[in-house]
């Protein structure tokens, strides 16, 4: 027996004798007691039983467990189990809205994520929210937006029965000269149509246009027509004011000499007799041999002859026989050469040089290839370098050679983004979300916020068959320090220890990290940020116990001095 200055740290002060306290052994299941029977503190992977005060086994699980009556709440878990703080349990993944801290603690994202990789941003919201670029955290989108990117009203997908505007806003329809796809969402429809069912077929057409039921396209009617069929002469159904409609329907600034305007503002033959008129009972004037019948209205013969054809002194025709037409080179014939015109008197005259057919000196019916009748002028004009065939200039409906017709009909070597060249050189859209893409369902790239998977976008990332989800994209295989979860189609974490690993948990390792020994699938040693937290866990509990230690001997030490005082006296 020696006399000390404190006891062991598995003894208590035994004061059965008042006289002489003495160092007694704890209880064996206690690591420090304050009785015999009264345990103090537990070793790792028991705790103090508060209704008997002796130190009892925590669940497997847990490396160290809470003090009171329930074994299974954990403090610190076994490897390679998680340590769910929350509910004070060891588990092997944590949970969606959570994140894994350098201490595998299971620590709760912000409240506005739906995932997150550590407690300060989000990686995903829940539907109906957006990450601020700024904030990293999630926001609710605008109240019209089902889903939304960016910011609360750049909207990616809307609440029915509403449609996405090309401007990311939902409207309960699209706008004019737009359509909507499959997916609700609003698509221009080809420059040239009023309104369309797709990009590439329109159903009604602007003033001055026709739908060509071969290419869906609304192509330009003839000169000064409003409205016209689809046919190879492109008729005239109505003309624009100020103009008149031909027997052959074709619009015109004025009928011809022997032809008169009726009340549907449409040219009608005088009587054969006339030379002009003003309807079809009588005539104004009589052609050269006729004479007006004051009683019928009509022209009548002067004389009767087999030929009204006259020639000049040069064999050269003058006039010619009805329905033929005097040629420049003072022949008659029965039509005008090509680029000209038979103007009121019969007579050939030439069209404006930009023409390639004409019903006047200031008017062109159609164009050479690479030319277009420019409306304000009704002259034709070269359509862009480009263009094979054009609406108007900057407006093509065919490209020259190596160049594709883009969605704003313009000529281009390349689509715009979101666009492919069919086989008809014309650029077509790509699925919905998609930026990039071969085919309608061969997209190679989306637009931020959606993912990749068989073709096509998707605003959910999941993974499928041989593929992993892997930093937002599904990949053969996984990046550094994560492996291949197979149920879940993910890239997990390995155990903090591991650089590579088959699997979860500290003995599947295939690589160590950095300053770590390699045995049997396990990394032994500590890392050097592990080491640093458990010396400073270490120092503050020494210090702790240290103190407790000098309270209890002190105040013994004061009881003792008191006994012996009163002994003396």
């Amino acid at each position: 027996k020696t006399c000390v200055d404190a006891c062991n740290s598995n003894q208590y002060i035994d004061t059965t004798d008042i006289t002489i306290p003495k160092c007694s052994d704890c209880n064996i299941l206690c690591l420090t007691c304050t009785d015999e029977m009264i345990c103090k503190t537990c070793a790792d992977g028991k705790f103090l039983n508060t209704n008997t005060l002796l130190c009892e086994a925590c669940d497997t699980s847990c490396a160290t467990c809470e003090n009171g009556t329930d074994k299974t709440k954990c403090l610190s878990c076994s490897s390679p189990l998680y340590y769910q703080q929350l509910e004070k349990k060891c588990v092997t993944e944590c949970y969606s809205n959570q994140y894994l801290n350098s201490s595998n603690i299971c620590k709760a994202c912000n409240s506005t994520c739906a995932t997150c990789i550590d407690g300060i941003s989000c990686s995903t919201c829940s539907s109906g929210s957006f990450i601020n670029s700024e904030s990293g955290l999630c926001e609710l989108c605008d109240p019209n937006c089902k889903t939304c990117n960016v910011s609360k009203t750049t909207c990616l997908s809307c609440n029915d029965p509403q449609y996405l505007q090309i401007n990311q806003t939902c409207q309960n329809s699209c706008l004019p000269k737009q359509y909507p796809d499959l997916t609700k969402k609003c698509q221009p429809c080809n420059i040239s149509c009023l309104s369309c069912i797709n990009g590439n077929s329109c159903s009604t057409c602007d003033e001055g246009m026709y739908l060509d039921s071969k290419t869906n396209y609304c192509l330009p009617c003839s000169a000064n027509c409003k409205t016209c069929v689809d046919n190879s002469s492109k008729q005239c159904t109505e003309c624009f004011p100020n103009y008149f409609m031909t027997q052959d329907h074709k619009c015109v600034s004025a009928c011809q000499q022997n032809q008169y305007v009726d009340a549907f503002r449409t040219c009608q033959s005088c009587n054969a007799t006339c030379l002009t008129c003003s309807n079809a009972i009588s005539c104004n004037t009589c052609d050269v041999g006729h004479y007006k019948n004051t009683r019928s209205g009509f022209c009548e013969y002067v004389i009767i002859i087999a030929d009204l054809r006259r020639w000049n002194t040069s064999n050269q025709c003058i006039t010619c026989n009805n329905p033929q037409v005097l040629l420049q080179t003072k022949k008659c014939a029965d039509k005008c050469d090509i680029q000209q015109f038979s103007d009121s008197n019969k007579i050939c005259q030439q069209c404006d040089p930009t023409c390639l057919t004409c019903s006047n000196s200031n008017t062109c019916d159609t164009c050479e290839e690479g030319k277009y009748i420019k409306r304000s002028t009704l002259k034709c004009e070269l359509c862009g370098l480009t263009c094979k065939t054009c609406i108007k200039k900057d407006m093509c409906l065919s490209c020259k050679q190596n160049y594709l017709l883009t969605k704003n009909q313009q000529c281009k070597q390349e689509c715009d983004e979101s666009y492919f060249p069919d086989s008809q050189g014309i650029c077509q859209p790509c699925g919905s979300n998609c930026s990039n893409c071969k085919q309608y369902t061969e997209c190679s790239e989306c637009f931020q916020g959606f993912y990749l998977y068989n073709g096509l976008c998707s605003n959910e990332m999941v993974c499928f068959g041989n593929t992993y989800l892997d930093e937002n994209q599904c990949k053969t295989e996984c990046s550094q320090t994560k492996f291949k979860n197979m149920k879940t189609n993910r890239c997990d974490p390995c155990h903090i220890s591991c650089e590579k690993c088959t699997q979860a948990g500290d003995n599947k390792c295939l690589e160590c990290k950095k300053g770590l020994v390699f045995n049997n699938g396990k990394c032994e040693g500590q890392l050097q940020e592990t080491q640093e937290i458990q010396k400073k866990q270490e120092a503050h509990l020494t210090s702790k116990l240290m103190f407790k230690a000098y309270l209890v001997i002190t105040i013994y030490t004061i009881i003792a001095c008191i006994i012996c005082h009163v002994l003396d006296n």
